[in-house]
């Protein structure tokens, strides 16, 4: 990929990058999700499992070790998830199609609006922007037992 390519999917990334903290500096956290999945990631780590009919765990179980990590950032997060989000699809493209459908996939994440709502909310939503290319990557690479459980 040329130059100029890779300067305009960094002038996409980079708007909406902008976007998403600006977004998470005057709205909070995105979606107003965070507080609801704090709670129920809390009640995983008292082993209190009552929730389990309510909401699948594995969300929840997942996000338990950047939870303990990063406890108090979760502003930090916001921006980290829309980044892996973005650039996971733009690897998946590129690894199949070429430049130039990079390029139009960059410009169409850019103007999604579904996509800039939800790449980097912390919700179940942004796994499937990293887990499904991911599994179907590992899956064209006969990769079968790694591709079932990123589903």
């Amino acid at each position: 990929m040329e130059i100029k390519e890779r300067i305009l999917i960094a002038i996409v990334y980079l708007s909406q990058l902008i976007n998403c903290i600006e977004t998470t500096i005057i709205h909070g956290v995105s979606a107003n999700d965070w507080t609801r999945h704090v709670v129920w990631i809390n009640k995983y780590l008292s082993l209190d499992f009552s929730t389990i009919y309510h909401y699948p765990p594995l969300y929840h179980i997942f996000m338990i070790p950047s939870y303990l990590i990063l406890r108090g950032m979760i502003f930090v997060l916001q921006p980290v998830f829309f980044t892996i989000s973005f650039f996971t699809i733009l690897y998946f493209v590129n690894k199949y199609e070429n430049k130039y459908a990079v390029l139009i996939t960059a410009l169409t994440l850019g103007t999604s609006f579904c996509f800039l709502q939800y790449s980097h909310a912390l919700m179940p939503q942004w796994l499937d922007y990293v887990l499904f290319p991911t599994a179907f990557i590992l899956m064209k690479e006969k990769k079968y037992k790694l591709s079932a459980f990123c589903l």
